[in-house]
């Protein structure tokens, strides 16, 4: 069977059974169209290779679906409260000096870097350890 048969037929065992919660999710009733009568294309004759083999093929190299594990009670929260101040620092190669003078310039750190920027958020984009020479 080729790639493109057998991507069809798993793409129309996937959603048929989607649709079918769509509409009843949107108000309507779910079709109760069976897997032998398929639904009409809006693309071409996709529908032409779904036949009982392609399906069975299909199925046979698609992942099994499996339910979703439960949420942990100690799961940490989803949402955390917003930040008063959010400063972003580029990547900054490994360069200590760089990222120790966005600091201060920041007001995250002082002279003796330490830590003075209260609830301050710090992001940065990039690695700290790259090319600079105090890695």
């Amino acid at each position: 069977m080729s790639r493109r048969r057998l991507a069809s037929a798993l793409a129309f065992s996937l959603v048929l059974p989607a649709a079918s919660l769509v509409t009843a999710a949107c108000g309507g009733e779910a079709s109760q169209r069976s897997a032998a009568t398929p639904a009409p294309s809006a693309v071409g004759d996709a529908n032409a290779a779904l036949t009982p083999a392609a399906v069975a093929d299909a199925k046979a190299v698609a992942p099994e679906a499996r339910p979703l594990p439960e949420a942990s009670p100690d799961a940490p929260p989803t949402k955390v409260p917003g930040a008063k101040r959010i400063v972003a620092l580029g990547d900054v190669h490994g360069d200590l000096e760089a990222t120790r003078h966005a600091l201060r310039i920041a007001g995250a750190i002082d002279g003796d870097d330490r830590w003075i920027g209260g609830d301050l958020v710090v992001v940065q984009t990039g690695d700290q350890l790259d090319r600079g020479d105090d890695e």
